[in-house]
C-alpha cells in the first residue's frame, strides 16, 4: 500500500481500472451475476423454462458476440451485442431479452460495492491533484459504468475509457495506447493501478506505462491459509448468501497485500462474530423466513435470551414483519405450571438436583421466598437456615416432606405467576384462542412452547428451532415444530454442532442480559420483571458476547445495505445448516490456534438450576478440574501447547549452557541472521525474481509462482529449475 502511495507521488497521470481495483462484485465470480438474472427471471415468470442453464449460454453468447466483434475489426462487444446473440441461441422474443438484460443491469447495480483500497488509493491520487483517468475491459458502456460507480459513492473522473466502445482493450495493449493517443501523454507519464496480471500489469509494462497491481481482494483472502479451505468448500457449495458472505469478509478482512494474519480470527470476538456467528444467525434468520411462509404464520415471537441476536438479524433483513420479543425462561414456566401434587414431586424424583443451596432450590422450583413461615419448616425438619448445600445425594423424602408441608402456600404462588404469566402473553397475542403464530427458540424439546399451550389450553401455537431432539416428541405434536440445524434428532448425535458442543452453542446465542425469571408478585396490577442476578463477575461473557453479536449485526448491515429494501426471498435463500455451521464447526471441533481458543476463555456458563455449579467454557486457569470445561478440544489444545513452551523452553536453556561451557571465548549468535542471498536482502532477491518470472512465463504459469514458489520450480519437468531452488533455499540459511 505504502509503495504505491509512493508511485502515486512520482507521476503525472494516474490511470485506474474499474472491476475489481474501484468497485467489486458481492459474489465470487462475475458470472454468478448470470446465474442470479436466471434465478430472479423464474421468479418473476414461473411459467417459462426458456432460459434453463442460462449461465452456460450467456458465457457462449458472449464468446460468439466477441468472434463476431473480432471479425468487422474490434476486440471488445458490447451488452446489446451479447443479448442480440441470446435472442438467436434461445429464440426468445424482444421483450423477453429487453427483460433479462434488465436483470442482469439491475442485478450489477444492487451487487456492486466499493472496494476499499482502491478507493484509498483513487482519493489519495485527487488530494495531491493528480489527473485521473479510468480505463476498463468490459461489455458494458460509460454510461452504464457510471451508474455503477456512482451506487458505490466513487468520484467520477472526466475521462472514461471503455473497451466495447473503442473497440480495443488494454489485455493486448492496444487501450493503453489509445487513452495516450487521445490525451496527448507519453507513457513515462501514467501510472497506472489495477488487479489483472495481464491486462493491468504485463500489458501496461509493455506499452511503457508504469504499473502497480493490487490483487483481487478474494484473491489475497485464498492466499490466507485459515481462510482458503472455506473459501474452496464455498465456491463448491454455491449459494448467494455464501456468495455474498465470501466477497463481504474478503473486502473487510483481508484486503490488504501488506498485512499477515497469524489466525483466522487474531483472537478478536468481534471478528469471530462477523466470521464465523454470522453465518449461522443470518442464514438461520433467513430460513425462519422461509418457515413462517411456507406455515402461513402471521407473527414470530422470539423468546428471550437465546433469541435476542436473531431477532435482531431478522427486524434487520425484514423489516415490515410482524416480529416480536419476550421474555421467557424455564423458570417463568415452571411455577405457574403447579397445580397438583404430581407437579410438586416433579423436581423432587423425576428431574436431577444439581449442587445448590436449598433456598435458591426452593425458589427456583416453588416461588418460596426466604420468609419465617419457610425458614421455620426447614428448622422443623433439621435444615437450619437457607443456604444448607443439597444435591441429587440429598434425602429426597426429606425435600417432598417439606414441600408437601408448604404446599398450599406454593399452589397460591403458582396461581399469582399464572395470572401474571397469562396476562404478559395476552400482550403479545398468546391467548387461548391464538392462531397462526410461532415461538422462536434455540431448542430443544419444545420446552416452552409445551408450557404455553399447556398453560393456554392452546395447541395451534406453532415452533420454530434452531434445533430439535427427539425429546420434543414428548411435548409437542410432530408437525407443530421444527428445527434448523436438526429436526428430531438424537442429542447423542455427533452429526451437529449442537449435539456435541452445545452449552457453547448456547453461549454464543445468548444475550448478554440477565435472565429473567418471573413477575414479582408483590405488584398484581403491573408486570415488574424479575431477573437471575449473578453473584459473581460476569464482565468477560457480558464483554465477549457483546462483540460477537455486535459483528453479526454489523454483517447484516453490510447485506442489507447491498439490497436495500428488496424482498429477500427473491435475492438470498438460507444456507444448508452444514454450510451456515461449517467455520464455527471447523474451530469448535478442531481448535488450533491458542490466540483464537482464548477468545472463550474465563467465560462461566451460567444455569438456573444449578447456580452454584462452578463450568467455564474455558476456565481462566488451567490447573481446574477437567469437570468444570465445557469446551474439552480448546481446553486440551491449550494445556498441550503450555507443556510445548515449557519443554522448548528447557531445551533452550540446556543449549545455552552448552554453547557457553564449550566455547568460552567465541562469540555464538543466538538469534538467526537475517537470511541473505550473495549480498542481497531476501525481499530484494524475491522482487527480482519475481520481475523475471512475470516476463519470461505465461498467466498461468506466473500465478502459479504468487501461490506456491515451491511447486513452481519443483514441478518442473526441466532439472535446472529444481537445482536452483534447492540451492537459493540452502543460500538464504
Amino acid at each position: 500500500m505504502n509503495s504505491i502511495l509512493n508511485d502515486i507521488d512520482k507521476y503525472k497521470v494516474i490511470s485506474f481500472d474499474i472491476f475489481d481495483t474501484l468497485i467489486t462484485r458481492v459474489c465470487v465470480s462475475p458470472r454468478d451475476v448470470f446465474t442470479e438474472v436466471e434465478k430472479r427471471f423464474k421468479f418473476d415468470h414461473q411459467s417459462l423454462d426458456k432460459v434453463n442453464n442460462f449461465r452456460a449460454w450467456r458465457i457462449r453468447a458472449e464468446s460468439l458476440a466477441e468472434e463476431k466483434a473480432q471479425l468487422n475489426g474490434r476486440e471488445e462487444c458490447s451488452l446489446d451485442e451479447i443479448y442480440n446473440e441470446i435472442k438467436i441461441i434461445l429464440n426468445l422474443s424482444d421483450n423477453e431479452v429487453s427483460k433479462l438484460k434488465a436483470y442482469e443491469l439491475e442485478i450489477e447495480l444492487e451487487s456492486v460495492i466499493p472496494r476499499k483500497i482502491g478507493v484509498q488509493l483513487l482519493k489519495y491520487a485527487l488530494a495531491k491533484e493528480k489527473k485521473v483517468i479510468f480505463i476498463s475491459d468490459m461489455y458494458l458502456n460509460s454510461e452504464q459504468i457510471k451508474s455503477l460507480l456512482e451506487r458505490a459513492s466513487i468520484p467520477i473522473p472526466e475521462d472514461i475509457f471503455v473497451s466495447c466502445e473503442i473497440g480495443v482493450k488494454k489485455k493486448t495493449g492496444k487501450l493503453f495506447e489509445h487513452v495516450c493517443n487521445s490525451l496527448g501523454l507519453f507513457p513515462k507519464d501514467i501510472l497506472h493501478i489495477g488487479d489483472n496480471v495481464l491486462g493491468d500489469y504485463k500489458s501496461a509494462l509493455d506499452v511503457g506505462l508504469n504499473a502497480s497491481r493490487i490483487p483481487r481482494a478474494i484473491d489475497l483472502a485464498k492466499a490466507d491459509k485459515s481462510f482458503s479451505k472455506f473459501i474452496s468448500y464455498y465456491q463448491s457449495n454455491k449459494n448467494s448468501l455464501s456468495d455474498i458472505y465470501l466477497s463481504l469478509v474478503s473486502n473487510k478482512y483481508f484486503d490488504n497485500p501488506s498485512v499477515q494474519y497469524g489466525s483466522l480470527f487474531m483472537g478478536d470476538s468481534y471478528r469471530f462474530g462477523y466470521l464465523a456467528f454470522s453465518l449461522v444467525s443470518v442464514s438461520y434468520a433467513i430460513w425462519l423466513h422461509e418457515q413462517a411462509r411456507k406455515n402461513n404464520i402471521d407473527k414470530l415471537i422470539f423468546l428471550s435470551r437465546d433469541m435476542k441476536v436473531i431477532y435482531d438479524v431478522y427486524r434487520k433483513l425484514y423489516p415490515s414483519e410482524r416480529v416480536s420479543y419476550m421474555y421467557s425462561s424455564r423458570r417463568s414456566v415452571k411455577v405457574p405450571m403447579i397445580s397438583s401434587r404430581a407437579g410438586l414431586m416433579e423436581p423432587i424424583y423425576n428431574k436431577p438436583i444439581y449442587s445448590n443451596r436449598i433456598g435458591s432450590w426452593l425458589n427456583y422450583n416453588y416461588g418460596l421466598l426466604a420468609d419465617d413461615e419457610v425458614l421455620y419448616t426447614l428448622r422443623k425438619f433439621g435444615i437450619p437456615d437457607f443456604d444448607v448445600k443439597i444435591g441429587n445425594k440429598f434425602n429426597k423424602d426429606t425435600l417432598a416432606k417439606i414441600v408437601l408441608e408448604l404446599q398450599n402456600k406454593i399452589y397460591e404462588l403458582a396461581k399469582k405467576e399464572r395470572k401474571l404469566l397469562t396476562t404478559y402473553l395476552a400482550s403479545y397475542g398468546l391467548t387461548p384462542k391464538a392462531k397462526n403464530i410461532a415461538v422462536v427458540d434455540i431448542g430443544y424439546a419444545a420446552s416452552m412452547q409445551s408450557a404455553y399451550m399447556e398453560i393456554l389450553n392452546n395447541s395451534n401455537i406453532k415452533g420454530f428451532y434452531f434445533a430439535t431432539f427427539n425429546t420434543a416428541l414428548n411435548k409437542v405434536p410432530f408437525f407443530n415444530a421444527d428445527g434448523y440445524v436438526c429436526n428430531y434428532a438424537s442429542p447423542k448425535s455427533s452429526e451437529n454442532i449442537i449435539s456435541t458442543h452445545r452449552f457453547l452453542v448456547e453461549t454464543l446465542f445468548c444475550d448478554s442480559s440477565y435472565s429473567f425469571k418471573n413477575f414479582d408478585i408483590r405488584y398484581e396490577n403491573s408486570l415488574e420483571p424479575v431477573f437471575d442476578i449473578t453473584d459473581y463477575d460476569d464482565s468477560k461473557r457480558v464483554s465477549c458476547i457483546n462483540n460477537i453479536h455486535e459483528g453479526v449485526l454489523d454483517f447484516t448491515d453490510d447485506l442489507v445495505q447491498i439490497f436495500g429494501d428488496l424482498d429477500f426471498n427473491k435475492k438470498i435463500t438460507s444456507l444448508d445448516p452444514v454450510s451456515a455451521c461449517k467455520i464455527l464447526t471447523e474451530f469448535v471441533k478442531y481448535p488450533n490456534n491458542a490466540n483464537d481458543i482464548n477468545i472463550f476463555t474465563g467465560i462461566r456458563f451460567h444455569d438456573g438450576e444449578a447456580p452454584d455449579a462452578l463450568r467455564y467454557i474455558l476456565p481462566p486457569n488451567l490447573n481446574v478440574s477437567d469437570n468444570s470445561v465445557l469446551w474439552h478440544e480448546g481446553f486440551k489444545f491449550l494445556l498441550n501447547s503450555k507443556s510445548k513452551k515449557i519443554t522448548n523452553s528447557s531445551k533452550s536453556r540446556v543449549s545455552e549452557n552448552e554453547v557457553k561451557a564449550n566455547h568460552q571465548f567465541a562469540t555464538i549468535p543466538i538469534t538467526k541472521p537475517d537470511n541473505r542471498i550473495k549480498g542481497f536482502s531476501r525481499k530484494a532477491f524475491n522482487a527480482l525474481e519475481e520481475k523475471l518470472i512475470l516476463k519470461f512465463s505465461n498467466e498461468k504459469k506466473y500465478k502459479k509462482y504468487l501461490r506456491d514458489r515451491k511447486s513452481f520450480f519443483m514441478d518442473s519437468k526441466a532439472k535446472i529449475p529444481k537445482i536452483y531452488y534447492v540451492s537459493t533455499e540452502k543460500l538464504s540459511r
